[in-house]
């Protein structure tokens, strides 16, 4: 799974969960799009698939997207230093996401381990912090991935800086460690 559809699966799960009335923020660098002549993944496929519609357009990708039914929608953009989602709660408390990818279909190299691990130090190394933000990694549910998110959520320094684990599947299905 793209780490793309992995943050836009978690962005709309929070948007029809109702847990945010407040556009969600996801960062996507071009190259999670397209590589040269190469399409690494469809935003528009995508966002078809989940009924959402581009009303604001910056480029062909880029903007903001509405769901029909729902106040909040999801905001595309590529400004580095953002995190990958951000999420303003209806309880008043803000999520940062740091998203990764990864295949999940029988691949003999497994990536989750060291994906898993970029990502938090991404958190742990950011600029914005603050008591009224939760952080989270978020990754493509997968046996490793499940694994090693129980193990490390368990760790101190995982508590202690109040990060959690998303666990996201092709179906939209989020769990959350």
């Amino acid at each position: 799974m793209k780490e793309a559809e992995v943050s836009l699966r978690i962005a709309h799960h929070y948007i029809i969960s109702k847990q945010t009335i407040n556009d969600v923020r996801v960062s996507l660098d071009g190259a999670q799009i397209k590589t040269g002549d190469s399409m690494n993944f469809s935003i528009s496929d995508f966002m078809n698939e989940i009924g959402a519609v581009q009303d604001i357009i910056e480029t062909c990708w880029q903007g903001r997207y509405s769901i029909p039914g729902y106040k909040a929608g999801i905001i595309i953009h590529s400004h580095p230093g953002e995190g990958d989602i951000n999420i303003k709660l209806v309880t008043g408390r803000t999520l940062f996401i740091e998203c990764k990818g990864f295949s999940i279909e029988g691949d003999k190299g497994s990536r989750e381990y060291s994906r898993m691990r970029e990502a938090i130090g991404q958190l742990l190394t950011c600029t914005t912090y603050s008591e009224l933000i939760d952080y989270a990694v978020g990754v493509p549910d997968s046996k490793k991935s499940r694994e090693k998110a129980n193990e490390w959520s368990k760790l101190h320094q995982i508590r202690s800086n109040r990060i959690k684990f998303f666990l996201v599947n092709r179906n939209g299905l989020l769990t959350i460690i």
